[in-house]
């Protein structure tokens, strides 16, 4: 019984998805080519997480995740994408771009929500829902079902160059209630009760 409990209770606050960014960059990567990308640990909230440097005549840059962040979403629907994002350098106005993209082999799903660029660090989290992004039930579960990454946007300036910085990525399922955590604790005892008394 009481592995039962520790067994749900940990399950039900697990975010299987993580990259904090604490000693590497996680295998992370930029969607086009920067001055620079990489981990810096020096730079972080708190320290660690993954930076760039947009070149000259740059295109839109996204961060990406890697492989280990590929599969099936479906247990995550209702649940969050959470992030904090800051800007280290450049100046300008939000373009027209999603903020988040979540990719399929036969499809996406896009949002864009920033409405100012980020200042300083800050946190940002994404609903995972049909209605956030705005497509039917079925769209948004063929999409869960087959993920293959989650682009995340570092780019934010109208014009010239800018740097920015990506830390505490985050998905996180939807908390088991705790009417059915305490029907899942409480089967296991009830079955071994009717089993002692038919026996």
């Amino acid at each position: 019984m009481v592995i039962m409990i520790l067994w749900f209770s940990g399950n039900a606050a697990r975010a299987d998805y993580l990259s904090t960014f604490d000693s590497s960059g996680e295998e992370w990567q930029m969607t086009e080519d920067c001055e620079f990308f990489g981990f810096n640990g020096s730079e972080g909230n708190p320290a660690g997480s993954i930076n760039y440097l947009d070149s000259a005549g740059g295109g839109d840059n996204y961060f990406v995740s890697p492989s280990s962040w590929a599969g099936d979403w479906s247990a995550y629907k209702n649940g969050t994408l959470q992030y904090d994002i800051k800007l280290l350098s450049g100046s300008g106005d939000v373009k027209l771009l999603a903020d988040v993209v979540i990719r399929a082999p036969d499809g996406y799903l896009s949002q864009q929500f920033i409405t100012t660029p980020p200042s300083g660090w800050t946190h940002y989290t994404v609903s995972l829902t049909a209605a956030a992004f705005g497509v039917s039930e079925e769209d948004f579960d063929s999409v869960m079902a087959n993920v293959d990454s989650v682009d995340i946007r570092g780019e934010f300036m109208v014009s010239g160059p800018e740097s920015g910085a990506l830390d505490n990525v985050r998905l996180t399922a939807v908390p088991i209630p705790g009417s059915i955590f305490l029907l899942a604790c409480g089967l296991p005892a009830i079955i071994a009760l009717r089993l002692k008394l038919g026996s």
